[in-house]
């Protein structure tokens, strides 16, 4: 569950994420811990929690699901 250990990390210290999905630069931006903007290509959603974050729905997929299968950067 590494995954979920990066998204707390990124949720509490308010740092961005990026990875690829589909062929697409997707990105997760914190704002706040209640305004977290998440970019999956043009896409964009807004989540206001880190339980939101993690369950977002991406395709019928989680998002945590999304990155646990791809290469995750997070830069802080």
């Amino acid at each position: 569950m590494a995954i979920l250990d990066d998204l707390q990390a990124l949720y509490d210290n308010g740092w961005d994420a990026s990875f690829v999905y589909k062929g697409q630069d997707c990105a997760i931006l914190p704002n706040s811990t209640t305004d977290i903007q998440v970019s999956i290509g043009v896409q964009t959603y807004v989540v206001s929690s880190l339980d939101d974050l993690v369950n977002l729905d991406i395709d019928g997929q989680k998002l945590s699901n999304i990155m646990s299968k791809t290469e995750v950067q997070l830069s802080t």
